[in-house]
């Protein structure tokens, strides 16, 4: 970067060719355009990964994502997508670069204040997963008309099955149902609440690993 005090280009701002020229405090600066020639260091190289597999997850489960991220990224005028890609970023990675992965015990898939699944279980069925929890119908926090929320997370494709209003709370369990075809490997589960109305979520609760 240079200065220019009225000479050749005068007071010229724009570019030509791969030089740039504006004005700061009255003085003409130019600069050179280029690509940056010098490596990402160890450190540049972990965040760019960190950021890209943060990213891939929460756009494999952006449906959930955008529900189960409502009401909180509305509350503080952010995007359900931002607000996830940030939270997994910070607190859902584990390794460094080049093998920075998804830490699946610690995925959120929704946040809020509402009570969260309470002793949720999840078993293998022949339609699927089962899932349960208990129910306690003098909770004070607790509404029994609360639906439940479900996802089975497939890492190897990177492909969820989820409900987003399944049985009301007080029924205690439901079933997610997996396609015969799509039933090997293994899946991540989760679990959470939302109100009828949609103006309340629980945070999900990560309910383990299951070999189908």
């Amino acid at each position: 970067m240079g200065k220019l005090n009225s000479g050749l280009f005068g007071a010229y701002t724009g570019k030509i060719g791969n030089l740039s020229f504006y004005q700061i405090n009255e003085q003409n600066i130019v600069r050179t355009i280029g690509k940056n020639t010098v490596p990402p260091s160890e450190a540049q190289l972990n965040t760019r990964q960190q950021m890209a597999v943060a990213t891939i997850f929460v756009q494999s489960v952006l449906g959930f994502i955008k529900v189960g991220f409502k009401v909180v990224a509305t509350n503080e005028k952010r995007y359900p997508f931002n607000m996830a890609v940030s939270y997994h970023k910070k607190y859902a990675l584990i390794g460094t670069y080049p093998n920075v992965e998804i830490d699946y015990s610690k995925v959120i898939l929704s946040q809020g204040d509402l009570l969260p699944a309470q002793q949720p279980l999840v078993s293998l069925v022949p339609e699927g997963l089962l899932f349960s929890w208990f129910t306690d119908p003098i909770h004070p926090e607790q509404s029994d008309l609360d639906q439940v929320m479900l996802m089975a997370y497939f890492p190897a494709s990177k492909q969820p099955i989820y409900i987003l209003a399944g049985a009301i709370r007080s029924a205690g369990s439901e079933i997610l149902k997996i396609p015969l075809e799509m039933q090997t490997g293994f899946v991540e589960t989760y679990i959470s609440f939302i109100t009828e109305d949609r103006t309340a979520v629980a945070d999900s609760v990560y309910t383990g690993r299951v070999y189908l």
